[in-house]
This record gives C-alpha cells, structure tokens and sequence, in this order.
C-alpha cells in the first residue's frame, strides 16, 4: 500500500472527512484529496501532527515508502518471469515442426512425429505452469483502488482463467483437426492481445474510480 493510499484508509478508518482533516491540519481539502491520490505528498511539519490525528507513529505511516519499493521490485521480477516463460513457450510451438524437416534427410517419421508432441507437450506445459503459479499472484496496478478489490481481482482471476481454457482447447481442437501446426501457435498471441486489452479495461476502470475517490 502507498502513501495515498495509507492515508484515505486512516481518514476512513477514523470516520473523518477530508474536511475535517484539512480543518485539524489547517491546510485545504483540496490539498488532502492531492495526498490521498498521490498528486503530491504532506510536508514535512504535517508528518507529526497527521500522525497524532490518526494515532499511529511516523514509522508506521513513512515504512510504506519501503513496501511500495519492494512490492514494485517483486512484481517486476514476477512480469520477467511470465514474460520469459511465454517467449519460451512461444519459441517451442514454432520450433515444434523442426523435427519434419528431418524427414528428408532420413529421420524416420514415427520419430519425427513423437518429437513434434514432446516439444508440443513441453511448451503447454510451462504456458499452464505459468497460469497456475502466477496467476495468483497480486496485481496491484490493475486494482488497488477499487473499492470491493477482492470482488474485482476474482472477476479478473476468473476472465483469464477462461481465456487461458478457452484458448488451450481451441488451440489443440484446431491444430488436431488440420494438422496445421505450424501455424496454430499464433492462437497464443491472440490470448495474450485478448488478456492485454482485459488489462488495460481495469486499468481504465481503476482510474475511474479513483476520480470518484478524490471527490468523496
């Protein structure tokens, strides 16, 4: 949790508006909305007296400063990961048919063709590995100012739950039925387009709702 957001949650905790916090500091409301959205941060000489207003100590509201950093560090080196093994993944469903190329040069087909489902089997394997291990894990950006955040982060959890089932299963429906292997692994850059603009909608939805919070 950032510093805004600590703030609008030990002024709601209280049962304060942001009236009557910008009265208790002798600052503006229009100044506590900027703290509580991260326009801009309390001064200095505000530190204390906002501590006492919400009885807690300044270690207690500054550490945030410090879990924002950490929690930013984790969830990059989270992103690195799926990103590594998608691109990973990617790379084995197009390399999959290397393996009839060899045809020609006298590998038998049997082989040829056990190969191809290996690399197939290998690279569904880390895309579901990717789902299932970091599927769970928070991602704050997208909602941390919704309002009923466990409601939004199940409804996200659940949409790509689906896309990923949905896609999997189209992926080897088709590739079965046509034998155009070759080619299928692109139905997993739909999913990830698909799963992008999913993204960018609870972006834009967090955004929202934050422009309510700042007039609340």
């Amino acid at each position: 949790m950032d510093l805004a957001n600590k703030l609008l949650e030990l002024r709601k905790k209280k049962g304060l508006s942001q009236e009557e916090v910008a009265d208790a500091l002798s600052v503006s409301r229009q100044t506590i909305s900027k703290w509580e959205t991260g326009a801009s941060t309390p001064d200095f000489d505000k530190i204390q007296p906002l501590c006492e207003l919400y009885e807690i100590s300044t270690n207690e509201l500054l550490n945030v400063s410090y879990e924002v950093k950490r929690d930013k560090k984790d969830n990059l080196a989270i992103k690195r990961k799926k990103t590594v093994l998608l691109i990973i993944s990617i790379f084995l469903y197009i390399n999959s048919v290397v393996p009839f190329f060899f045809t020609e040069l006298g590998l038998n087909e049997i082989i040829a063709l056990s190969l191809f489902f290996f690399i197939i089997g290998v690279a569904t394997c880390l895309i579901v590995y990717r789902a299932a291990v970091y599927g769970e894990e928070k991602e704050k950006t997208i909602i941390k100012k919704v309002n009923n955040d466990t409601h939004a982060k199940k409804v996200y959890k659940a949409i790509e739950g689906v896309l990923g089932a949905v896609t999997l299963i189209l992926f080897l429906g088709i590739s079965f039925l046509t034998g155009a292997w070759y080619i299928t692994w692109i139905i997993w850059l739909i999913y990830a387009l698909c799963l992008a603009i999913v993204r960018l909608v609870f972006v834009l939805f967090d955004k929202e709702v934050g422009d309510d919070d700042e007039e609340n």
